[in-house]
């Protein structure tokens, strides 16, 4: 029960201007196409960066020099990445809190 809250479709609107997001399990598929970019377009900044960031250690991957393999180095940022897609939602809805927007509601 505890993680279909986490899941349910939400409505935010900022405290100064009339624009609204909403978060939910669409969220999910949207964070698997586009990463990074679809955090940075719903204005979860923090989660963007930080996504991004955790993408980039496979394409600098050097083997000579490396102390962990390439399969562990990808594991971990699939992990991170998995992590970004399931908790879309929670991630957004944290972000719109952190940032003052007001929990309107909940849609359909």
């Amino acid at each position: 029960m505890a993680m279909a809250a986490l899941f349910r479709r939400r409505v935010f609107r900022h405290p100064f201007r009339s624009a609204t997001e909403s978060t939910g399990v669409h969220s999910m598929l949207f964070a698997l196409v586009s990463g990074p970019i679809y955090y940075w377009r719903k204005r979860a900044r923090i989660e963007a960066v930080v996504l991004g960031i955790a993408s980039i250690p496979p394409l600098l991957y050097n083997p000579a020099t490396s102390l962990v393999s390439r399969a562990v180095l990808n594991d971990a940022v699939t992990l991170i990445w998995a992590g970004a897609v399931v908790f879309a939602p929670a991630l957004l809805a944290l972000s719109y809190r952190r940032q003052g927007w007001i929990e309107i509601g909940e849609s359909g």
